[in-house]
């Protein structure tokens, strides 16, 4: 992850061309790192804490380590959860006078691409309305979480 910054204008400029243009494994690199800097910056401005910079590049990086090895712990928990449970994951549908939205997302690593649908269902249950959009090239949005599990920062 060696970038040479006098070839750009500057920073902010250097993270937008690299949400554009890079793939999917550096792209958590650069995002976990980013959430590192902002995290140990925080430590120095409240708790007057100082680390050296090498090493809150390899605190972040193991951080995503971590999460990867336990997240992929977790979906073959669910993958086996799901076989037993499917019966009881069933949709039911809202009470009468109610609707009920039904969202889900997909990210496909063969085009990069990026697709979410929702259904609106009233207590009939076809749906009453439909949407659904692709996108290309979903690198350039980063959401970061913290280690509480809390939504974090955008990029």
């Amino acid at each position: 992850m060696v970038h040479d910054m006098r070839e750009e204008y500057s920073a902010p400029r250097w993270v937008l061309n690299k949400l554009e243009t890079t793939k999917h494994e550096e792209m958590e690199n650069i995002c976990v790192v980013l959430w590192g800097i902002w995290y140990w910056r925080n430590k120095k401005v409240w708790n007057n804490q100082v680390i050296n910079p090498y090493i809150v590049i390899e605190n972040s990086l193991n951080v995503l380590r971590e999460w990867k090895s336990v997240r992929k712990k977790v979906q073959q928990v669910n993958r086996e959860a799901v076989g037993r449970d499917a019966e009881d994951k069933r949709w039911k549908p809202p009470e009468i006078g109610t609707f009920k939205l039904n969202v889900d997302a997909a990210y496909r690593v063969e085009d990069s691409t990026f697709s979410i649908g929702m259904v609106i269902r009233d207590h009939s249950g076809p749906g009453v309305g439909l949407d659904g959009h692709r996108h290309q090239n979903p690198n350039r949005y980063c959401v970061l979480f913290s280690s509480s599990g809390n939504k974090g920062s955008s990029v």
